[in-house]
């Protein structure tokens, strides 16, 4: 994982592959920021899940704060967040429920 994680994040590929991404996003946040300054948090969740789709998925930006994109990534990243806390499972609480058979 550390060797796959260098060739996709490293200096140089940052520079040349995700630069433009980031840049757009930022741009589209400040004026975002300019025109409703109040809902500064739906900007920021829309900037940082256009950048993720256009950084992992090689998409162009999400325009509106309402995409269904946004919501399926925060629903995604709960859901991981409540699967990796500690004690999510029953087997971490009753390590004897691993030898239970599946069927």
């Amino acid at each position: 994982m550390r060797k796959a994680a260098r060739e996709a994040l490293n200096e140089e590929v940052i520079k040349n592959d995700h630069h433009p991404p980031f840049f757009r996003e930022a741009v589209i946040l400040v004026f975002g920021l300019i025109e409703d300054s109040t809902a500064w948090s739906n900007h920021i969740h829309r900037a940082t899940a256009s950048a993720l789709v256009a950084m992992i998925y090689d998409q162009e930006s999400l325009k509106s704060t309402k995409d269904p994109a946004i919501a399926w990534l925060h629903e995604s990243s709960y859901r991981f967040m409540r699967a990796a806390m500690p004690g999510a499972h029953l087997v971490e609480i009753f390590p004897w429920i691993r030898h239970i058979p599946s069927r």
